[in-house]
């Protein structure tokens, strides 16, 4: 509804319905009319008139549906009156759909409580409380709902009712409240079409007679015409659309036949949806909103994540975004309609328009929700939002519980899983996306009242053991588990409930023997599960509506029967190996068979009458035709509901079997059944409904009559090679499609008629005659005046067209007379329409008359018509619209007028004479392909101000110099770049920093003479490195630092293998990041391919603690020369190490794809987003014996590092699946020589070294947020082993880290320990006595909860823990709220400058004894305690000190505390 209808017939209806609203004797009002008449829209205008008139204290909206009860009713106005908190901020709704967990008695006495309030509260007056019921179902009288919502409250509420006409008549009473809003005449619809669409739709010349027509068929439903407009403007405004914009209005206003016509138009509504995602998604919401009424946008958006709907759902944050695009588009074409709140509903007429897409039953559901909760079982989701990678139910109160989550592989989940669904314990929908365990996590198997459990993608889960715990569960999906090779086979004992199961793409080879005890179970996906070879018996089961065991290896099916199956409505054994089927005859209610790609299949079974869609497509058996032949047997007298019948490539088939029990056939498609050759029925007349014919591909060599087929659309004879003739054709009044391309032995277009006249098909809007090379002659086309293409490609006979041939044809969109030998083109002035006109290669001798008058032409293809003469660049002045413009191979007489084409995106000019001069390109701003190849151009001035340019073909310019074209930036968008055969004078380093190329050739380059590799910065995929003869030029690196590249592909370096004197000079000391060939369109590198600055790269690499490649090489020791190759020994390779490469890889995806040699001649490697490795080994030890410096970041399988690799530095980061460091049996000499280890967000690590393991040159130590190390060092032996060199320890966020063991650690300068909950001692053992750390100088301790004892001093005086450290320096306490002292004796270690604590909740005193004199720190400068509440004494002295301390927050200590200059005291 909009309020673009009649004013007058809106403010009548208005204005009946406020009287009746002000009439204080009438407490109920209600709307009624045909679904689409605009009930709805009218009662949003009452909403907004009754408070804009102060009528009303409060309005409250319900979304009624026939599956919802006045329970759910309350449970909606109890929500929008804050019984229970909003759950989105900002937008104002409540939690709508939700159930509240309130029983039904105490929910209605707290509203009617409420309403009472805001009615009776001081000022209202006689303000009525106003709730409107908007679709209520027939079922839901009026006078339960007045008992319900009124008593005790009488006048004081209103209730307006909207629900649809049913054929019960009204009492006297009701007929007095009711307003019926009648349909609209044809002309209001037709003036609501005229101001809804857009303006170019309007200029369309016949626009006004098709309104009128369209408005005609809409039975005066305002809904339909929005409907309508809707889809007309999305389709005018995406451009890419294969769709005709006048075609589909056309189609639209030429429906007919009554009361049909709705159908048919809201048919072509559904059909103009662009996308199957999008056809997938409505038909969900058509299966779902009847059943459980309106829902919130963002709980429908997880519904179709979790159903599956799009191709990323395992990236949450992008199958939102779709998801809401699909939304938006939905409501746009009014097919969906937004309620308050926030609150999705369907368009009640759009329920009725018919589905025929071949998307199957449910579409391509996961778990099929819409259909697994029967009524009043639906709770919904929840008020759910988004964040990075996870969608949940939103908590607005610490009491409310997370019942909804959906959680994808890319979420940065810190804690183990265990730790993570610990809290969760109240979910009811969890769904997993590509999560990295092996087993589900314990917690998860606790959640007794989970409803939805999906886990899919997970390629590392090993077993499902414990599902049978979870009772409450309906929906089980596991799929995509590559490991999960068996199930348990009592996992389904106790599982009753179970309503769906999904175990798609798991590499079992038998279901449990438990199996057949699921007798609720509706849906049973087993897609793509290659073992999967047997069915158990199935009679059990008798809720089963859907099996789908496509692509699997299944070749038997116990049960010889399905007849137990009574609700079975579809059933898919496609690409299976199944031998025989059980008979399927007494399946009454099967309406899908689909059974594609059975090879195997013996014989077709006696079909079920009430089947609708029978795919038989690449199926081999010869025994088809028994099957139909016997089901139309059966089916005589009557016959089958048959609609579509595809047997597309079936070898087998030889003779169609007669098809009259299928008279209700829409579709028969029997393409590429290549052995194909004779039909049995004499004639199709009576297939009435045919819309889809399909022989392409077959060895019919004639048609059965067709001429009765009047709603045949497509007639599709593709490559018919034996066809050589057509039938009568005359009665197919409304065929749009004739394609009879490769057509090769078509001679004549009519029967038995070599002038053809009798070719008359008024509405066909496509001929596709490419590839008839026997054909040489057209027939008159006087009566196709809708024809849009007409393709005569390759027509190799074909040489004349008649003088008036484009005359009536004014609809023609594109026309390709390629390949053909026409001479002469009748004029084509009057092909206004025409968008894309292609003579490739014709032999066309004279000019084209009327080209110029093409304005709307978008391709012009003129390629290869040397013969045409010159073409005037004059005709392209006025095509403003052109996009493609292709002139190769002819002659132009000047190019001026191109610059004004700005819609060009493809200009080819290659091979071209007659210029040697381009005219200024900047305004191409669209451009992306620019061939000028082998013309005689001898400059390119604006090349650099194409933006989107993606090509750029210079091949053959012999004219052109590369220093006179500009060079193009590094963030060019070129991606292929041809450069072959033009001259040059110096290196075009510039190319090399392009870092979006991919393709590139280069000029002859062996005139230059040198190179200096370390200018160059990216190297593409491809590059013609041979051809160039790049490696022949004398090799130079002129830069201090070390140069770096990055590598897309490991081609570059398979040559620099063969050129081994260029590696060991040039690149003896280099960095390269390394990327593997893109495997989609679109896919990119990462940080260094697109950040080559000096500064940002110095940045990153001191954060990963590696060499930074930027850095100058550090002066040689004179003690190792560097090594020169013996020039009579060119293959010779330096001694290992000699070669100071530094590598990063990024994103491999196999071990195969690794360069091994690079590896072999690498000392620092970087592995980032590796999925292949589950140990550093895999490559080889032997490939390892360089590597020095190793950095590891996202390598998701990756288990254990070391086997027998040697390192100096370890860099490990975002690593879910270590266990740990070294294998054990790892050699000792593996790791004696590492110095720096980092590790970072590593949860699944329990410990760093065993005793016997342990690093003895290790320097540095840093670990963070590992959430199940345990221990630094595992004792195996009571003998103790150390790190004797080790310097620097930072622990950070170790939950489970129960101690330190610092008296290992010996030469320890630096420690920081941060955020380890479980730390209570920085010993290993109790009866430690002293540990002496003599060049320590730095200890940070920050939110350590447990930690009780710090323990420093500067001497050992026998104390249990003491921590001796006589030369610390900095002593920061931050948030330790056990410890009660800092220093154990009378000795601090004198050479203390910084002490800051703080935030210590226990702590006492600095020091033990609090009775000793104050200590002298004589070096103290810095003294800051803050937030110590239980702080007596400090005790600290320092005569004639300037010190200040910094005291804030220390409430127990006197308030006399001061520096005693002359005591030199400090309190």
């Amino acid at each position: 509804m909009d309020p673009a209808m009649s004013l007058t017939k809106v403010e009548k209806t208005k204005g009946e319905i406020l009287k009746l609203l002000e009439d204080k004797s009438v407490v109920i009002v209600v709307i009624r009319g045909l679904a689409g008449v605009g009930k709805t829209w009218m009662a949003r205008e009452m909403s907004k008139c009754v408070l804009e008139k102060s009528l009303s204290c409060c309005s409250i909206w319900v979304s009624c549906t026939s599956k919802r009860d006045i329970k759910c009713i309350y449970a909606d106005i109890g929500h929008q009156l804050s019984l229970i908190p909003p759950c989105e901020k900002g937008d104002g709704s409540k939690e709508g759909t939700d159930k509240t967990t309130k029983s039904s008695v105490d929910l209605k006495d707290e509203v009617l409580k409420l309403i009472a309030k805001k009615t009776l509260s001081d000022g209202q007056g006689e303000k009525f409380f106003f709730i409107i019921l908007d679709d209520v179902p027939t079922e839901m009288k009026e006078a339960d709902i007045t008992a319900e919502l009124l008593v005790p409250h009488g006048q004081k509420v209103k209730i307006l009712i909207t629900r649809r006409d049913y054929s019960g008549s009204d009492s006297i009473e009701e007929a007095a409240r009711t307003v019926k809003i009648e349909p609209f005449p044809p002309e209001d619809l037709s003036t609501i079409l005229h101001k809804l669409v857009d303006k170019e739709i309007r200029e369309f010349p016949n626009f006004k007679t098709l309104s009128i027509a369209i408005a005609e068929k809409c039975r005066g439903l305002p809904a339909t015409i929005v409907m309508i407009a809707a889809a007309f403007n999305s389709i005018a405004r995406n451009k890419s659309s294969c769709c005709n914009l006048e075609s589909v209005m056309e189609e639209v206003a030429n429906s007919e036949g009554l009361p049909e016509d709705l159908t048919k138009i809201l048919h072509c509504c559904h059909d103009m949806l662009p996308s199957t995602e999008m056809a997938n998604c409505f038909r969900y919401i058509r299966q779902f909103l009847p059943r459980h009424g309106g829902i919130h946008y963002n709980e429908l958006i997880a519904n179709w994540i979790l159903e599956g709907y799009f191709s990323d759902a395992d990236h949450v944050e992008n199958a939102y975004a779709k998801g809401h695009c699909v939304l938006m588009e939905l409501l746009d074409r009014r097919l969906l309609k937004i309620m308050p709140n926030n609150i999705v509903s369907i368009e009640g007429l759009a329920l009725k328009i018919p589905d025929h897409r071949y998307g199957g039953y449910g579409g391509t559901s996961s778990l099929g929700l819409a259909c697994a909760f029967d009524e009043g079982e639906w709770e919904g989701f929840g008020r759910v939002t988004w964040t990075d990678g996870m969608i949940q139910k939103l908590c607005w109160s610490k009491d409310q519980t997370i019942t909804t989550l959906l959680l994808d592989g890319s979420h940065p989940i810190r804690e183990v899983p265990e730790t993570f669904f610990e809290p969760m314990k109240d979910l009811k929908i969890l769904a997993l996306f590509k999560p990295r365990f092996k087993s589900l996590p314990s917690p998860l198997l606790k959640m007794e009242e989970l409803l939805v459990l999906a886990v899919r993608g997970s390629d590392q889960l090993e077993n499902i053991n414990g599902v049978d715990k979870l009772k409450a569960l309906l929906i089980l999906e596991i799929s995509g588990a590559s490991s999960l090779n068996m199930i348990p086979d009592d996992i389904f004992e106790h599982a009753v409930h179970l309503r769906t199961l999904n175990l798609s793409s798991l590499p079992i080879t038998k279901l449990p023997s438990s199996f057949p005890k699921l007798s609720g179970l509706r849906w049973l996906i087993l897609r793509d599960c290659p073992c999967l070879e047997t069915l158990p018996s199935l009679t059990t089961l008798g809720n089963l509506e859907m099996i789908d065991a496509s692509r699997t290896n299944l070749n038997k099916i116990f049960d010889k029967c399905f007849a137990p199956l009574e609700k079975l409505q579809y059933l898919n054994l496609s690409q299976t190996k199944i031998v025989r089927l059980p008979l399927i005859c007494d399946a009454a209610r099967l309406t899908w068979l689909i059974l594609s790609g059975c090879s195997c299949l013996f014989r077709l079974p006696s079909l079920p009458r009430s089947l609708e869609i029978l795919d038989l497509s690449d199926s081999a058996t010869t025994e088809i035709e028994p099957g139909l032949r016997a089901t139309q047997k059966q089916s005589n007298p009557g016959v089958t509901n048959l609609r579509r019948l595809n047997l597309s490539r079936c070898g087998g088939l030889e003779k169609l079997p007669p098809t009259k029990a299928f008279e209700k056939l829409e579709l028969l498609d029997v393409s590429n059944a290549v052995n194909l050759k004779e039909i049995e029925d004499e004639s199709f007349n009576h297939l009435k409904h045919l819309t889809v014919l399909n022989l392409s591909g077959t060895k019919i060599d004639t048609l059965p009559p067709l001429h009765e087929l009047g709603n045949l659309r497509q007639l599709l004879l593709k490559d018919c090679k034996s066809l050589k003739r057509l039938p009568i054709m005359e009665g197919l009044l409304r065929l749009k499609e004739l394609d009879l391309s490769g057509a090769s032995s078509l001679e004549e277009m009519g029967p038995h008629s070599p002038d053809c006249e009798k070719f008359n098909l008024p509405n066909l809007q496509k001929l596709l005659l490419a590839g008839c090379g026997h054909l040489k002659k057209l027939p008159l086309l006087n009566t196709l005046g809708k024809l849009e293409i007409l393709n005569l490609s390759g027509c190799a006979l074909l040489d004349k067209i008649p003088d008036e041939f484009f005359e009536h044809l004014p609809c023609l969109h594109q026309l390709n007379l390629s390949e053909t030998k026409i001479q002469r083109l009748p004029s084509i002035a009057k092909l206004g329409n025409l968008r894309h006109l292609i003579l490739r290669d014709c032999h066309l001798r004279t000019t084209l008359a009327g080209l110029e008058s093409l304005t709307n032409l978008q391709e012009l293809d003129l390629s290869g018509t040397s013969s045409l003469g010159e073409v005037k660049a004059k005709c392209l002045e006025r095509m403003d619209q052109l996009q493609i413009l292709k002139l190769s191979g002819t002659k132009v007489d000047e190019l001026s007028s191109i610059s004004n084409l700005t819609n060009l995106t493809q200009l080819s000019l290659s091979g071209c004479s007659g210029f040697s001069e381009l005219p200024h390109l900047g305004q191409l701003t669209k451009l992306e392909d620019l061939d000028l190849a082998e013309t005689e151009i001898k400059s390119l001035p604006s090349i650099e101000t194409l933006c989107n340019l993606r090509q750029l073909s210079l091949r053959n310019c012999m004219s052109l110099e590369l220093e006179k074209l500009p060079p193009l930036k590094p963030q060019s968008p070129v991606e292929v770049l041809d450069l072959w055969g033009i001259r040059i004078n110096e290196f075009p380093y510039w190319i090399f920093k392009m870092t979006n190329l991919k393709c590139l050739d280069l000029p002859d380059l062996r005139v230059i003479g040198q190179v200096d590799w370390g200018k160059i910065r990216c190297l593409p995929e491809k590059v013609n490195w041979e051809e160039c003869g790049i490696f022949e030029l004398v090799g130079t690196v002129t830069t201090s630092n070390r140069p770096f590249i990055s590598v897309r592909g490991t081609h570059f370096f398979q040559l620099l293998e063969r050129n081994s004197t260029l590696r060991n000079t040039c690149f003896k000391r280099f960095h390269f990041s390394v990327y593997p060939p893109p495997r989609e369109q679109g896919e990119g590198g990462d940080i260094y391919h697109y950040r080559n600055d000096t500064i940002f790269r110095e940045v990153y690499n001191k954060i990963r603690h590696l060499p930074d490649p930027g850095q100058p090489d550090q002066d040689p020791d004179p003690e190792q020369p560097d090594w020169v190759p013996d020039p009579g020994q060119p293959d010779q390779l330096p001694c290992p190490g000699q070669l100071d490469w530094s590598v990063e890889f990024h994103s491999f995806k196999s071990l195969g794809e690794y360069p091994t040699e690079v590896i072999k001649r690498s000392n620092c490697i970087s592995f980032i987003d590796d999925s292949c490795m589950r140990h550093l080994s895999d490559l080889g030890d032997d490939y390892l014996k360089a590597l020095k410096d190793c950095w590891l970041e996202r390598c998701h399988g990756m288990e254990c590092i070391f086997a027998g690799s040697d390192v100096t530095t370890l860099w490990v980061s975002n690593l879910p699946e270590l266990r740990s460091i070294y294998s054990e049996t790892v050699q000792s000499k593996s790791h004696k020589n590492l110095k720096n280890l980092y590790i970072d967000c590593c949860p699944m690590l329990v410990g760093t070294f065993s005793s016997g393991q342990l690093p003895e040159n290790l320097e540095v130590i840093q670990i963070k947020f590992c959430d199940k190390l345990k221990t630094l060092i595992e004792h195996e032996t009571s003998v103790e082993s150390t790190l004797p060199k080790l310097k620097t320890l930072h622990l950070l966020g170790l939950p489970m880290l129960k101690s330190i063991g610092l008296q290992l650690l010996e030469s320890l300068e630096i420690v920081q320990i941060q955020d380890c909950d479980g730390v209570e001692t920085l010993f290993d053992h109790e009866a430690l006595t002293v540990c002496t750390l003599p060049k320590l100088h730095t200890l940070h301790l920050s939110e350590l909860r447990l930690l009780k004892s710090v323990g420093v001093s500067s001497a050992s005086l026998g104390t249990r823990g003491v921590l001796k450290c006589p030369n610390l320096k900095n002593l920061y306490l931050d948030f330790c709220p056990m410890i009660v002292s800092v220093f154990s004796s009378g000795h601090p270690p004198k050479n203390l400058e910084v002490v800051q604590i703080q935030h210590c909740d226990k702590l006492k005193s600095l020091f033990e004894d609090t009775s000793s004199a104050e200590h002298l720190l004589p070096k103290l400068h810095t003294l800051r305690l803050l937030e110590l509440p239980r702080l007596e004494s400090i005790g600290i002295s320092r005569d004639g000190s300037s010190l200040e301390p910094d005291i804030r927050g220390c409430q127990n200590l006197s308030k006399g505390i001061q520096i005693r200059q002359h005591e030199g005291a400090l309190k």
